[in-house]
């Protein structure tokens, strides 16, 4: 695994664990680590967030699943995907992030928690630094076009 890949697969675990701690929220016994990170974002700690709406554990339960099963997905094409076909990988993969991107951002923005910008902008890096040279070298050696 080359050092691009690395750090793709590192970002799309990240996704996943981070998926898992959302899901947590579904249910009011493991509410606690979700309810948690979203005080931490929601800055200071007041312990004002509980996430104890029926609301919030279905949003949790659906948001963590979508999660999960994105970081699979960019997990897998950051293998697989990038040696069979790293032109539409690399397409698929930047569409999909940066679609991500602005969405939470400008809605984190219009809720009130621009704090949350700082994470969105860590995973955003380790989701589309890789491909700056790690794609560029693929498409080369492929001759694929973009």
């Amino acid at each position: 695994m080359n050092p691009q890949e690395f750090v793709l697969k590192l970002g799309a675990a990240l996704v996943v664990v981070f998926g898992v701690v959302v899901w947590l929220g579904s249910n009011p016994a493991t509410v606690g680590l979700p309810a948690f990170f979203g005080d931490l974002i929601f800055w200071p700690l007041d312990g004002l967030q509980t996430s104890t709406t029926q609301e919030a554990h279905l949003l949790s339960a659906i948001g963590g699943g979508i999660m999960v099963g994105w970081g699979l997905m960019l997990w897998a094409l950051a293998g697989e995907g990038s040696r069979v076909a790293p032109a539409f990988t690399r397409r698929t993969i930047l569409t999909s992030v940066w679609a991500w991107s602005l969405v939470d951002s400008l809605g984190s923005v219009l809720a009130g928690v621009p704090l949350n910008l700082i994470g969105n902008l860590v995973f955003l890096g380790l989701l589309t630094l890789p491909f700056t040279r790690f794609f560029e070298t693929q498409r080369a050696a492929t001759s694929e076009p973009r």
